[in-house]
């Protein structure tokens, strides 16, 4: 990755400012779809127990017996009679997954939640669950050593759907996608520039060095050219000289051909003479 300037990146950033706005646009709508047409809103209805002592009226915090209240609270012998007595269009299963039952650390106070799609349902469940509960732990401990603190709430309000936070949260990750979308889109806008100056650079290096080898042939074209000429010159002389020899070498033939005849000539004078 190519080092950023940041000037020219914020710069990118503005000349795109409408892609920007119409990410985080798109992401505000779909938190609004998601809001209004695909979530389900939740109600939870909750209650408060305490686990006393039958005999002094206090609070025990035997861990285990709370614990054994807990999963007794959660049994089929407890819930499924909530459903049968309600008839409720739904399994054990689908009530036990909505019901959270926990213990406060150190107390003997047990919490009941039951959510539903209905607050009506929800309070009704946890009103069913809660009177369920204290008749079977009373028929198995034969103490009724369970005492209601709170009774079943009813909440109007889903507890799931913050349409505020609903709406900002996809409207701001529609806001980031498209920042880093276009931060690696500048990156490569960036490194396509650099690569087409580098191929700018070597394509005018290219050339230089074409020019330079064109010099270089053209250079020795003229350097051969001088040498086929000198050789030229050099055997047009030798030629030249060839000739003269020829010619000398005849004239001294015949010069020396036209003295023995006149020495025969002057011999044969003298002979008649004698």
């Amino acid at each position: 990755m190519q080092e950023i300037n940041l000037y020219h990146l914020l710069k990118f950033y503005v000349s795109k400012w409408k892609l920007v706005l119409a990410l985080t646009i798109a992401g505000l709508a779909v938190g609004f779809c998601y809001n209004v047409f695909i979530q389900v809103p939740m109600y939870k209805s909750s209650a408060t127990l305490i686990l006393i002592n039958p005999v002094d009226k206090t609070a025990t915090t035997d861990i285990t017996l709370i614990n054994n209240y807990i999963e007794l609270f959660k049994s089929r012998r407890v819930l499924e009679p909530v459903i049968a007595d309600r008839k409720f269009n739904m399994t054990y299963d689908d009530l036990l997954s909505s019901t959270n039952v926990t213990n406060t650390k150190s107390t003997a106070v047990i919490d009941v939640a039951i959510t539903s799609d209905s607050p009506f349902t929800s309070q009704s469940l946890v009103k069913g669950a809660v009177a369920s509960f204290k008749g079977q732990s009373k028929l198995l401990y034969t103490d009724d050593n369970i005492q209601v603190v709170d009774n079943a709430s009813f909440d109007a309000k889903p507890y799931n759907v913050n349409t505020v936070i609903q709406l900002i949260i996809p409207a701001v990750a529609g806001f980031i996608i498209s920042i880093i979308g276009l931060f690696f889109a500048f990156d490569i806008k960036q490194n396509e520039e650099n690569i087409d100056l580098i191929l700018a650079d070597d394509s005018t290096e290219a050339e230089k060095i074409k020019h330079a080898d064109k010099v270089e042939l053209r250079k020795k074209q003229i350097e051969n050219i001088a040498k086929r000429k000198k050789e030229a010159e050099k055997l047009r002389l030798d030629r030249i000289q060839t000739k003269k020899l020829a010619r000398d070498a005849k004239q001294a033939k015949r010069i020396a051909a036209k003295k023995a005849t006149a020495r025969r000539k002057k011999i044969a004078k003298k002979a008649r003479i004698a």
